[in-house]
């Protein structure tokens, strides 16, 4: 590390402090977690554009009329779907208050129920339900139930199936 340039005239009004007896930084590996972390932000922004695109796909089908009470049919499922059973059916394990995604590759619980208990939060890498927002069990049941297919959950829910 190098101190901060300071012009000759201004020494005086600066200080720098340091402590030696750290270990040194491994910069590829503080590198790799910035890549990481870039590439982790890139999926979830991707995950969120196709949520956007399945949704959009939902509206579509709403505004040709082929949606009817379609809204109400979902807000009826999840005010009488447990978002606990539905985490389970879907794969997800239950540790303590937490849930482990099936998609999870180390196996540490990432996914909270909040509060009120009727959304979940994914943290999980590779979980579909993780694009920085809240789902409820009607979205849970699209994503693994559907594989993200809206038009197949809402007819199923129209036919009864759900």
């Amino acid at each position: 590390m190098y101190a901060p340039a300071i012009h000759p005239n201004r020494k005086a009004e600066y200080k720098a402090f340091s402590f030696l007896d750290a270990e040194p930084v491994d910069m590829g590996l503080l590198i790799g977690d910035v890549l990481d972390a870039q590439e982790a932000k890139r999926k979830q922004e991707e995950a969120h554009r196709h949520q956007q695109l399945r949704q959009a796909q939902a509206n579509r089908l709403l505004r040709r009329g082929e949606g009817g009470d379609v809204l109400a049919l979902i807000q009826q499922f999840n005010e009488s779907t447990d978002i606990a059973t539905e985490l389970a059916a879907a794969g997800f394990l239950q540790k303590d208050k937490r849930w482990i995604a099936p998609t999870s590759k180390s196996g540490v619980p990432g996914v909270t129920i909040l509060a009120e208990g009727r959304k979940a939060w994914s943290f999980h890498e590779g979980d579909p339900l993780n694009d920085g927002h809240p789902h409820d069990a009607w979205d849970i049941a699209v994503a693994y139930r559907f594989q993200g297919d809206r038009e197949a959950a809402v007819r199923a829910l129209r036919e009864g199936k759900l």
